[in-house]
Order: C-alpha cells, then sequence, then structure tokens
C-alpha cells in the first residue's frame, strides 16, 4: 500500500511541476515575440490540470481493479493488491491523458496566434 501512495504522490506532484514544452513552429515568418506568447499560452493551458486527470484516473483504476479482483474470486489482501495496481496504473494513464491535453491547448493557443505549429 506504501508503494501505491508514493507513486500517487509522485503523480500528482508531476502535475504541479513547471512544463519545459516548446512547440515546434515553421519559422519561415515572425509572428511576434515567441517566447511571450508561448509563456501566455502556457497560462491559460494551466486550467487543464493534469494531476486532476490522473487523480481521477487513480480512483476508476482502483475500482475497476477491486471489481474485477472479485469477480474473479479474489479476497482480502489479494482484492487491496489488485485494487492498488489498478490505482496506479490508472493515475499514470490520467496523467498522460491530461498532459496530453494540456499540449493541444497550448498548440492551439499558439496557433490561434498566428503560428504554424509543426507538432
Amino acid at each position: 500500500m506504501r508503494i501505491v501512495l508514493g507513486v500517487m504522490l509522485f503523480v500528482l506532484l508531476a502535475g504541479c511541476a513547471a512544463q519545459p514544452y516548446r512547440p515546434i513552429v515553421d519559422s519561415g515568418s515572425r509572428i511576434g515575440d515567441y517566447d511571450a506568447d508561448l509563456d501566455q499560452c502556457k497560462q491559460i493551458a494551466a486550467q487543464v490540470q493534469p494531476a486532476n486527470a490522473a487523480a481521477g484516473g487513480a480512483v476508476a483504476g482502483a475500482v475497476l481493479g477491486a471489481l474485477l479482483a472479485a469477480a474473479v474470486g479474489l479476497r482480502g489482501s489479494d482484492v487491496g493488491h489488485v485494487a492498488a495496481w489498478g490505482a496506479a496504473s490508472g493515475g499514470v494513464q490520467g496523467l498522460a491523458v491530461g498532459s496530453i491535453e494540456w499540449q493541444r491547448v497550448v498548440n492551439q493557443c499558439m496557433v490561434g496566434r498566428g503560428y504554424n505549429v509543426l507538432n
């Protein structure tokens, strides 16, 4: 159980870390101050909060893990172990989905400012 709590803490804190992402843009034409525009787009994308998706994924994974364990006839601490595995994997998957959404918002914001985003 301590391992699961450690993984969840890591996942939640990872969502709060500064995002080093820099979209690749076509440099054929200068639109404005790339760094200033990117900073503003990252501030807008901060509303996505990947850690929330991670927490939701962890809860869903724990519930599904417990249900699966009970369905196959596991009892006691075995159900807890499967639920913990489900929580950890669901949290990691939720963080990945939240991060992709964050990146999509940054890219769309940069496109809206006139940049040709390539990635």
